[in-house]
């Protein structure tokens, strides 16, 4: 008697951009489907708590592929319940009590498991995570500074309560890859132990890719 093995060949979509997907895409569907909004919904629930938003109403969220950034290529397995390998980064519209406010996330494959999901600083800042890290340490170190200078006390609860973008950057586009080039300037909401501060910041796009920054405002970095 003959036995054959069937074998079950197993596909994988690939991305690196949610541009590239057409409507019927497995990671499209994933991005943007009931798990995501589930876990954005409670990191903006968080989000709201720390900056102090109090809302007991029902929560809702709009999410748009143009808002959500691919940072490591994302695969997914024609057989697997979760992408495989991968992080990508949200912004959305976190709406609730009659008003919305702009958060970001991101979320993160691991092994055998759902992505791991967590919170950005919340507003419009283009820094990515890693810059925004970093940024966060100097303002955070020159909030601190201002606040014992002028109150005469210790100051260890800082919170970016919000960002935006003051001055654009300009856009150039290689290869049908739009970036941000030049100097931009943004604006950051701090709470300082119960004291709301407006942080200027300047960053300034390099050919290399990176970006540094100076906390101050544009006109006054040399």
């Amino acid at each position: 008697m003959l036995n054959v093995s069937v074998l079950s060949i197993s596909h994988a979509e690939q991305a690196t951009s949610l541009d590239t997907l057409s409507k019927d895409s497995k990671i499209l569907a994933y991005v943007l489907g009931d798990f995501a909004k589930n876990n954005l919904i409670n990191i903006g629930k968080r989000m709201d708590t720390v900056i102090g938003i109090e809302c007991s109403e029902e929560y809702s969220i709009d999410l748009s592929p143009s808002l959500i950034a691919v940072m490591e290529p994302i695969n997914f397995p024609s057989d697997s319940t979760y992408p495989t390998a991968g992080a990508w980064q949200y912004r959305f519209d976190l709406k609730r009590c009659n008003n919305t406010k702009t958060y970001n996330a991101f979320a993160m494959t691991q092994p055998n498991s759902a992505p791991k999901f967590g919170a950005l600083i919340p507003g419009k800042t283009l820094a990515s995570p890693t810059l925004v890290r970093d940024t966060y340490q100097t303002v955070a170190m020159k909030v601190a500074y201002d606040e014992k200078m002028k109150r005469q006390r210790e100051c260890k609860d800082i919170v970016v309560k919000d960002t935006r973008v003051t001055i654009p950057p300009k856009i150039v586009t290689t290869g049908n890859v739009p970036a941000v080039s030049g100097r931009y300037e943004e604006e950051w909401l701090v709470r300082s132990c119960g004291t709301e501060v407006v942080v200027p910041i300047c960053f300034t796009a390099k050919a290399d890719g990176g970006t540094s920054f100076s906390v101050q405002l544009c006109k006054d970095v040399q």
